[in-house]
C-alpha cells in the first residue's frame, strides 16, 4: 500500500531519457549498490544531494529511532544535514529547482491522503508537522492548537 501511495508523487513526466540514464550510474552511499539496478528508488532528502536508496535510508532511520534522539535520526546518514522527510523518486535529483518541484508535488500528494493516526483517534503524534490531512468529522480541516509547555516549576508558558 505504501508504494502505491508514493507512486503518484514520484512520477516524473518531464524527465528526459538522459536524466533517467544518468540515474542508473548512481550508487547508494549506504549499501554501495547501484540504486536503480537493485529495483529500488532514490530516497531524496532536503538540504543535501547525497545519493541514497529509499529502502536503505528508511531502514537506517527505523533502526536509529530506538537508539538515538530524534534530531539525530532526522539527518542524512552520510552528510548529517537535517531532513525531516524522505521523498521517494524514480531518478536522482541534486538540490535545485527540479528537486524543489518534486518535493512540492510529493507534499501536496501527501496532504490529500488522510492521516491514519488522526482518523483513528482524532489525535496525531506529529500535530501540525504531519504531512497528511487532518479532517474533522464534518469534513473541515482540523486546526491544531499550539501545545502549552510547562516549566520545571509547574507554571505554564
Amino acid at each position: 500500500k505504501c508504494k502505491k501511495i508514493h507512486t503518484e508523487a514520484d512520477r516524473a513526466p518531464d524527465s528526459t531519457a538522459k536524466e533517467v540514464a544518468a540515474s542508473f550510474e548512481k550508487t547508494c552511499g549506504i549499501c554501495m549498490e547501484p540504486v536503480l539496478e537493485t529495483n529500488s528508488r532514490f530516497g531524496l532528502m532536503m538540504g543535501c544531494s547525497c545519493i541514497l536508496c529509499l529502502d536503505c535510508v528508511r531502514e537506517w532511520r527505523a533502526n536509529r529511532e530506538e537508539q538515538f534522539a530524534i534530531e539525530n535520526v532526522r539527518r542524512c546518514p552520510t552528510c548529517r544535514v537535517p531532513s525531516f522527510f524522505v521523498i521517494p523518486c524514480n531518478r536522482y535529483l541534486p538540490n535545485g529547482p527540479e528537486k524543489s518541484s518534486v518535493v512540492a508535488g510529493y507534499l501536496q500528494a501527501m496532504k490529500s491522503k488522510p492521516c491514519r493516526y488522526f482518523a483513528e483517534s482524532r489525535e496525531c503524534p506529529y500535530g501540525s508537522s504531519c504531512f497528511y490531512r487532518h479532517e474533522n468529522v464534518d469534513g473541515t480541516e482540523h486546526v491544531h492548537q499550539p501545545r502549552i509547555k510547562q516549566s520545571a516549576s509547574g507554571t505554564r508558558t
